[in-house]
């Protein structure tokens, strides 16, 4: 799954105009040329020795009018990795090689500027130090100056979603629809945005981007693979602040019919009201159990027994956490303590 989600990011990033708008974004005093300025190169080398390297994503950026320019890699990461740091000190160091077999187009006879960059779109907190210098020991004393030195820019997702909106970013809006964050008003800027490049292959990635990951987040969202921002915008409605909300409502909605059904059936007033209450308990554990059956992880038995004998202000207590983002073992007690 997660390798599926550096995939989406890949084909989104493959366009210039998105490689811009995150550069600007995460370093506004750049001063970038127009995305047609902005060529991606080959991520994948072979070194002296014969064995192939391969990175994730190589853009050659114009900053300015002339020849100067910026090599910027990118790697996507959905897991965290504490070594990252020499990964991208290798990869640098694969990309100047590749650049001195290109001698003839060096500026100067210098190598040009490097600019790693990692995005970060996992849950847990990035463990490893963005300097390569922290993954060595101390070294002896008077060493110190000859020591690797390069750090890495990590852009960590759920940090720029938390801001989006507040500059029109729409990779900020991008991430704050991969966290499920204001989707009414993110979904709007992404359609204004598109509406502003005219590009139908830029449009078509990030339709179908936003579609796989709007159903991969919530599994019984049933959207079209064909709509655009603007009819996934339409079908959010403004009622709702994110799709949990909308999907939360339409499962006690659909619970409460059926149990004003089967009251109705029963034919007596007590039954339809004791039927509307089942409906809205019946609702509420539906959600419950589709949330934490989001990520594909099995329930264990113990939280499956929970969530059926629980009354509705247990599971809207319950639902109010996992919609806040708490995991399933700090809101039920991790497997070992149910036993």
């Amino acid at each position: 799954m997660r390798a599926d989600h550096d995939t989406g990011y890949k084909q989104l990033f493959a366009h210039p105009e998105l490689v811009r708008e995150l550069l600007a974004l995460v370093l506004p005093g750049l001063l970038l040329q127009p995305p047609a300025d902005c060529q991606r190169i080959s991520a994948s080398y072979t070194t002296d020795a014969g064995r192939q390297r391969h990175g994730d994503m190589v853009w050659r950026v114009h900053l300015e009018p002339g020849a100067r320019v910026l090599y910027v890699l990118l790697e996507f990461q959905s897991t965290p990795d504490r070594w990252m740091a020499l990964r991208m000190h290798v990869y640098a160091g694969l990309l100047c090689q590749e650049l001195l077999k290109q001698s003839a187009s060096l500026r100067h006879g210098l190598l040009p500027a490097i600019l790693p960059l990692v995005l970060y779109s996992g849950e847990e907190h990035w463990p490893g130090s963005v300097e390569l210098a922290d993954m060595f020991e101390t070294p002896p004393p008077g060493l110190e100056e000859v020591q690797l030195a390069q750090r890495y820019l990590l852009i960590d997702q759920s940090f720029w979603a938390r801001h989006a909106g507040a500059d029109g970013s729409v990779v900020a809006a991008l991430f704050a629809l991969e966290c499920g964050r204001n989707l009414g008003p993110v979904l709007a800027c992404i359609a204004h945005w598109l509406e502003e490049q005219g590009n139908q292959s830029l449009r078509r990635t990030v339709s179908r981007w936003i579609v796989l990951t709007l159903r991969g987040r919530f599994a019984h969202l049933k959207v079209p693979l064909r709509y655009t921002p603007e009819e996934v915008q339409i079908m959010h409605d403004q009622r709702f602040g994110t799709f949990e909300e909308m999907w939360e409502y339409d499962a006690i909605q659909k619970g409460i019919q059926i149990g004003i059904k089967q009251g109705i059936e029963q034919g007596i007033e007590q039954g339809i009201e004791q039927g509307i209450e089942q409906g809205q308990r019946a609702g509420l554990r539906l959600a419950v159990l589709s949330m934490l059956r989001r990520g594909g992880d099995a329930v264990p038995e113990a939280v499956l027994a929970k969530v059926e004998d629980g009354n509705a202000a247990q599971l809207q207590g319950w639902m109010d956490l996992l919609l806040d983002g708490a995991a399933a073992a700090s809101v039920f007690g991790s497997p070992d303590k149910q036993r």
